[in-house]
């Protein structure tokens, strides 16, 4: 930023999204004023800010801006409020407004554009995100959100040298690090990812590291950073997957803890048969999808379908907002099922949590190779359309505790089937490999998927 007086002195933490791993970018800072009243209470809502006490913030700001009307600054944490309370649409209004007003803070594009991003209007983000790199070329911050852009449509090629600008400068900086790891482990240049993961300890780039010692056959760091992550209890669905698996593998005993039986964990119900979904509701949901003009990225595990980009459930809309209601209702039905276990995986649910979703489309022929959702606790599936049966298992949801090219050594892993059916919700542990059987009918297969992701 061009000023250095500023009322954030640290970034902000972002959310993650699911189902991709780079951290967006985050919120930027803004001036403070000379004036000592003025800076006792834009300090007072700072801190509010920072205690993540987002609807007094709300509150502290429109008394705030009664006496100073025009500080831009107020406005802008006041967009941030509105998108931290859910209130997307009058976030989005007042950040493009600010931007008319200042059209040379570039920031504000920047923010403008994590909105889009997280939204899965990936296109709008892009557009904002070079517009505040030409106001601010130094707003490392910015790059990092365009690299978030490029690999979301499949385009990491693109964002590595956005990312390597910004390490020229500024080495250590985080994202920047995080999002380069992310590219190489996702392109299988493992040894490659992992001096950037050493160089951050931001979400899961140590448990990422991990996994490249595990993939590089590297035992010996492996089983080190292993115990590392037992002793001092930090618990995750990527390294319960690793612990899991390297037990079979090399083999070791598995006392990491967190989820040692994960089969025991899934769980099915059909929504429609239980009154819960009905057919004019599914509808329902369908046309407000439509009506929210995803983008839909490019997925290497998907072949023959499509999956949409950022959070279905960032959106005001009625219809989405009550299907959002219906799975953390099924999400609490699960917890109290299993309330009794000793496993962290229940004992250490988080306390805070962001409900990811995105829409699954596949059509005849089509699959969704084996994997794990690292950046969730409990993932799930609701599914809206299954395609007729042709072979008993078409279709259906299958789980295992090996995929994603882990080494198998020849050892037969065991697998376990679930049935997909029209409203049926599959819910299970992140930490557990699944995927979806092709199928020849010609109907397509519509998911709506979904993680519970920590904050």
């Amino acid at each position: 930023m061009k000023n250095s007086n500023k009322l954030f002195n640290k970034p902000l933490r972002k959310l993650q999204t699911s189902n991709f791993e780079n951290p967006k970018i985050n919120e930027n800072k803004l001036s403070v004023s000379i004036s000592n009243e003025k800076e006792s209470s834009l300090k007072e809502i700072n801190d509010l800010y920072r205690e993540k006490k987002y609807n007094k913030v709300i509150e502290k700001i429109n008394i705030f801006l009664k006496t100073y009307p025009y500080d831009f600054n107020a406005k802008n944490v006041l967009a941030l409020s509105y998108k931290y309370t859910g209130n997307l649409d009058k976030s989005i209004k007042l950040l493009q407004s600010l931007i008319d007003e200042f059209p040379k803070e570039g920031f504000l594009s920047a923010n403008l554009g994590n909105i889009f991003y997280g939204q899965g209007k990936v296109m709008l983000a892009i557009e904002q995100y070079k517009r505040c790199i030409q106001i601010e070329p130094s707003l490392a911050n910015a790059y990092t959100g365009l690299s978030n852009c490029y690999n979301e449509l499949g385009q990491s090629m693109n964002a590595v040298p956005i990312l390597e600008k910004v390490l020229i400068t500024e080495p250590k900086n985080d994202s920047a690090n995080y999002n380069l790891g992310n590219i190489y482990r996702n392109l299988g240049e493992h040894e490659k990812a992992i001096p950037y993961y050493q160089n951050t300890d931001i979400f899961l780039s140590k448990s990422h590291q991990l996994e490249c010692f595990y993939l590089t056959g590297d035992k010996n760091n492996f089983l080190k950073n292993l115990k590392i992550f037992k002793e001092n209890k930090i618990f995750n669905p990527l390294i319960a997957c690793l612990s899991s698996h390297s037990s079979i593998v090399y083999p070791h005993k598995n006392d990491y803890g967190f989820c040692d039986e994960p089969f025991d964990y899934i769980f099915s119900k059909n929504l429609i048969e239980n009154k819960l979904l009905d057919e004019n509701f599914i509808e329902e949901v369908k046309s407000s999808l439509k009506k929210l003009n995803l983008d839909f990225k490019k997925q290497d595990l998907l072949k023959k379908g499509s999956q949409s980009s950022g959070n279905i459930f960032m959106t005001e809309d009625r219809v989405i907002s009550k299907l959002k209601n219906v799975i953390l209702k099924e999400i609490e039905n699960y917890k109290e099922t299993f309330k009794n276990s000793s496993d962290e995986y229940i004992k250490s649910w988080p306390k805070k949590f962001q409900l990811h979703g995105w829409v699954v489309n596949i059509s005849k022929g089509g699959s969704l190779r084996p994997h794990i959702h690292k950046e969730g606790w409990m993932s799930g599936s609701l599914y809206f359309e299954i395609p007729k049966k042709i072979l008993p298992d078409d279709g259906n949801i299958a789980f295992s505790l090996t995929g994603a090219n882990y080494p198998t050594n020849g050892i037969d892993f065991e697998e376990r089937m679930v049935e997909t059916l029209r409203g049926e919700i599959v819910l299970f542990p992140s930490s557990i490999f699944h995927h979806t059987i092709a199928f020849e009918s010609d109907e397509e297969r519509m998911t709506i998927a979904f993680d519970v992701i920590p904050i």
